[in-house]
C-alpha cells in the first residue's frame, strides 16, 4: 500500500536574515536565497513487545522526515507546522509506532528555488 501526497509550501517571499557582519559591529541583510535549508532525518519506529509477537516481521518501521532550516522565523513555524507528521497522513508518530502497517516513510523533494519548496511523501507497508 503506497499513498502519496504532494505539498506545496510557497515560503511566503524572500526568506531574509539580519546578521552583523564581522567585528565592525554594522547589521546587514544577508538574502539567505530562494531556497530553503533541508536536511534528512531518519528514524527508526521499533514496536512494543506485543506487537511484535504478534506480527515478528514487523518489528520495526523506518522513518526519513525533512528538517527545514535557514528561513526567517515566521516562515519557518509555517513551514514547520505544514510539514508536521499528523499533517501529512493525518498520522502522528506515536500511530505509526502503535500500528504495525508502516514499514517505511520516505520523502523526495522535486524543487527548492524561487521562494517555493515542492515535497512529495510517501508511505509504503503492508495489512490484512
Amino acid at each position: 500500500m503506497q499513498r502519496l501526497i504532494l505539498v506545496f509550501v510557497t515560503l511566503l517571499g524572500c526568506a531574509v536574515l539580519t546578521t552583523s557582519v564581522g567585528q565592525s559591529g554594522v547589521g546587514a541583510r544577508t538574502n539567505v536565497g530562494d531556497r530553503a535549508i533541508i536536511q534528512r532525518r531518519k528514524l527508526v519506529l521499533i514496536r512494543s513487545p506485543e506487537l511484535v509477537r504478534r506480527f515478528p516481521h514487523k518489528k520495526r518501521a523506518v522513518v526519513t522526515y525533512p528538517v527545514v532550516s535557514g528561513l526567517s522565523p515566521a516562515v519557518q513555524r509555517r513551514v514547520s507546522s505544514i510539514l508536521d507528521f499528523k499533517n501529512i497522513f493525518d498520522y502522528s508518530l506515536k500511530d505509526y509506532r502503535e500500528d504495525t502497517w508502516l514499514d517505511e516513510f520516505d520523502y523526495v523533494v522535486n524543487h527548492n528555488g524561487n521562494n517555493l519548496l515542492d515535497v512529495t511523501f510517501s508511505q509504503s507497508g503492508s495489512g490484512a
